[in-house]
């Protein structure tokens, strides 16, 4: 199949679910005030730390909330669009049906993606947008052009990365079927996702930058905005973004192969 007939399955995949949202309203509603009140509950402790303390070091609370929103952001867009892959795919492997997947002239991560949309969290992404934007009225120091085209770019390596991560935890569901770890990497990797990378030893800084960039997920993105680092950053962060999907989709292949050799 390919790549518009693809694209055009995933949207009228993505169509029939939305379709499904007066449904299931309630469950739609209580979604949304969850993730509000967890937001807000973030927001007011971190209001407190900087009330009582120096907070940040190099980080005003506006700054902050530039971090916050762009981390939040980007995380509630990727569980819309496909951080629940590897549950998904659990439960279809446990029915018995990943051969189905893999046996339509579809990419078999196109259609966990079509599956995995969550329709529930699509307005938890609007109290993110609110809080990114009073963070940047408040500093309102005038942004570069450069830096809001790197800023956006950043932010694309970022959906990238977690996509990868994604990718490989698919991979790890594949060969262990049931793992109880999947939850608690992702639950890692966003709590690791909190804080500046600035808090961190140099040899953290380097391993979150260059070999696996969690910096990408907030740090760098709103630096880069805020004018705390040069765009010059965009070049290698590509390349490593680009090598960590390459390897992601590497693992994932050599997985499925195994899994079709061992099914016959």
């Amino acid at each position: 199949m390919n790549i518009v007939n693809s694209f055009l399955f995933y949207l009228e995949s993505i169509k029939r679910l939305i379709s499904g949202m007066t449904t299931y309203r309630s469950q739609f509603i209580l979604k949304f005030l969850s993730d509000l009140t967890n937001l807000a509950l973030s927001i007011i402790f971190m209001k407190f730390i900087y009330a009582v303390s120096p907070g940040i070091p190099g980080w005003t609370f506006s700054e902050y909330l530039v971090f916050v929103g762009t981390l939040y952001s980007i995380m509630v867009l990727s569980d819309i669009i496909f951080t629940k892959m590897p549950f998904e795919l659990e439960g279809i492997i446990e029915e018995g049906n990943f051969d189905n997947i893999l046996s339509k002239p579809i990419n078999s991560l196109l259609q966990l993606m079509a599956k995995s949309f969550d329709v529930e969290r699509i307005f938890s992404l609007i109290p993110n947008l609110v809080i990114l934007i009073y963070g940047l009225m408040q500093i309102n120091n005038g942004f570069k052009i450069i830096n809001i085209v790197t800023y956006l770019t950043f932010i694309i390596l970022a959906f990238a990365f977690y996509y990868s991560i994604c990718i490989i935890l698919c991979a790890i569901t594949i060969l262990m079927t049931r793992s109880y770890i999947i939850g608690a990497l992702i639950n890692l990797l966003e709590n690791l996702s909190y804080y500046p990378l600035t808090i961190y030893p140099k040899s953290i800084i380097f391993t979150f930058t260059f070999l696996f960039p969690i910096g990408l997920m907030a740090f760098y993105p709103s630096s880069v905005l805020l004018g705390k680092i040069t765009w010059f950053y965009i070049l290698p962060l590509s390349g490593v973004t680009l090598t960590f999907a390459s390897i992601s989709i590497l693992i994932y292949n050599l997985t499925i192969r195994k899994y079709v050799s061992a099914g016959g």
